[in-house]
């Protein structure tokens, strides 16, 4: 054992700033992935906490917005996000430099938006009203923020994408606006102010957050499909960091509630304007050791990017691997429908809810052997192997769940629950892996990363994935449950509840799986990719000096003469 410890310490200290034999990232690069992740993670959990939405307990309880009102000014933010994608995936693709014709539509198209926003804000706050109120401020908010966010990110691509890559830079300099924000809105007035008033000025606030929120956390993981260029490294990266990232965050979730006790509990503001900014600080000071890791995007230097709207659209759809991703993806929207069922045994079935959170301990124990497990499968059976046969056996484990609420063992339901856990880890950590190979392979038929026009497919998953939470109510209301929950206590039923949610949940892992076996690109056909985009990136990189000589060739020959 001694012996086999020692031999780990001087591998790390060997490969601390060099990487392994046959790998890219070194030790240190690795490290700062897992703290500086662990960061950002946990200023996205508190962006969860502080969150326009009914379960956040300042926007609700404490601030008193209705349901109804949030949910119809969040529509209303989604329907923009959706207008102004395309100009986001182009800024995004072109990093900031945007062709002639699109960048003159921009600007004139922004400020004619602009415009009509300011006038849209002296209308009364009461016109509209019977949708929401203060629906004339909160649409040119909305406007005037998703304008805004558009040239934040022609700043941040234009003036440091060529330093820090694609990524790195919403994670280098979102962080310090998200956390300002965050803090802020906790020292809202609210006592003094008037319903819309508290409306309008919540939205204001989490409009301008959703500006630097936009691609913040998403970053983090995109960056590590590009700190390599070999699909088993990313997959171990993928896998191991993943443990310490969502760290930070499990803390928070831990000792938030605990302290909380200290200032008045959750539904005190105190504890917000105290916790949520010292918090914030934390979370920041880890975030930034993400500037270390580097991107490994097998690219000229010389390559200059210009992707035109319609070229980039049909590129990525002509992807089949993108559509096999996205349809996998949609089909796996209800996968999670069945976690609330072990809460509900406790609640409704066995009547112990004190022991509720050891359950929910035990059985996401077993998520960080299963990543450190996941590298070893993919060696032995292959990306494609490994994840198909992980969503099978994760299906059939639904089985021991069922088996649990019918028998109303918790024991069955647990175990069954560690299990499922030990298989669904390494496939989600798979999906990453199929994501970033996905990115490799629409360079190669492009030779353009495309990332941001891949997110033309949420027009699709979108209203597909609305559809589809639909079943889900639609099946429960069919079999009695409506407004009244406390009818889960009649084991009669509640059994027959908690059944249609494993079903369902189920059918959508297993619906997931199928376009998988369709997913023929295997870790060879990858490599020949990463060796065609090694090349030809050193022909462009020869072709540009060649270029270059001959055009100082020119520039000396009169002299010569």
């Amino acid at each position: 054992m001694a012996t086999k410890l020692k031999s780990m310490f001087r591998s790390l200290k060997d490969n601390w700033k060099t990487p392994k034999d046959g790998e890219e990232v070194s030790v240190k690069e690795f490290a700062a992935i897992g703290i500086g992740g662990m960061g950002v993670n946990g200023i996205g959990y508190l962006g969860t906490v502080i969150s326009f939405n009914v379960a956040s307990y300042l926007i609700g309880p404490i601030f008193g917005l209705s349901v109804n009102d949030v949910y119809v000014v969040g529509m209303i933010g989604s329907v923009m996000g959706l207008l102004f994608n395309p100009l986001h995936m182009i800024v995004t693709d072109n990093l900031g430099e945007l062709p002639g014709k699109t960048k003159m539509f921009t600007h004139i198209l922004s400020a004619v938006l602009c415009l009509v926003a300011i006038g849209i804000w002296f209308i009364p706050d009461t016109v509209g009203e019977s949708i929401v109120t203060g629906l004339p401020q909160i649409l040119s908010v909305f406007i005037l923020t998703s304008v805004a966010a558009v040239y934040f990110r022609i700043i941040l691509m234009k003036k440091f994408s060529k330093k820090y890559g694609k990524y790195k830079p919403w994670l280098l300099f979102a962080g310090v606006p998200i956390a300002v924000l965050l803090s802020a809105i906790t020292f809202f007035p609210y006592e003094i102010m008037t319903y819309t008033q508290k409306l309008v000025a919540s939205n204001l606030v989490f409009a301008l957050l959703g500006i630097f929120m936009f691609n913040y956390t998403g970053s983090l993981q995109s960056l590590t499909y590009v700190v390599s260029s070999s699909a088993k490294e990313r997959t171990k990266i993928i896998s191991i960091t993943s443990i310490v990232n969502g760290l930070l965050r499990s803390i928070y979730g831990m000792i938030f509630p605990v302290v909380a006790v200290l200032t008045g509990g959750m539904l005190n503001i105190t504890t917000y304007r105290v916790f949520i900014p010292i918090f914030c600080v934390i979370s920041l000071v880890l975030s930034f050791f993400i500037i270390l890791p580097q991107e490994r995007v097998i690219q000229s230097k010389e390559h200059v990017v210009k992707v035109e709207f319609k070229r980039g659209l049909k590129e990525v759809l002509r992807n089949k691997y993108l559509w096999l991703t996205n349809i996998s993806g949609i089909l796996y929207t209800l996968n999670g429908v069945a976690g609330p069922v072990l809460s509900w045994m406790f609640v409704y079935s066995l009547k112990m809810e004190w022991a509720m959170g050891i359950a929910t301990a035990v059985a996401g124990l077993s998520s960080t052997p299963a990543n450190l497990m996941t590298p070893w499968l993919v060696k032995k059976f292959g990306i494609r192997n490994t994840y198909i046969w992980c969503r099978f056996i994760q299906v059939a484990l639904f089985g021991v769940l069922a088996l649990g609420v019918m028998q109303s063992s918790m024991i069955i339901y647990v175990l069954g629950a560690l299990l499922m856990s030990i298989f669904s880890t390494p496939a989600n950590a798979l999906n990453k892996s199929y994501a970033s190979i996905v990115w490799d392979y629409q360079q190669y038929i492009s030779n353009e990363r495309l990332d941001g026009f891949m997110g033309v497919f949420t027009y699709l998953s979108t209203p597909i994935g609305l559809l589809m939470g639909y079943i889900l109510p639609f099946l429960l209301t069919r079999n009695g449950l409506t407004t009244d929950w406390d009818i889960l206590f009649d084991l009669s039923i509640s059994k027959g509840i908690f059944i249609i949610h494993i079903v369902v949940a189920a059918a959508s892992v297993l619906l997931s799986a199928i376009p998988f076996l369709f997913f023929d690109l295997q870790e060879d056909g990858h490599n020949k990719i990463i060796e065609e985009l090694r090349k030809r990136a050193q022909q462009e990189e020869a072709s540009h000096q060649e270029e270059q000589s001959h055009k100082e060739a020119m520039s000396t020959e009169p002299e010569n003469a």
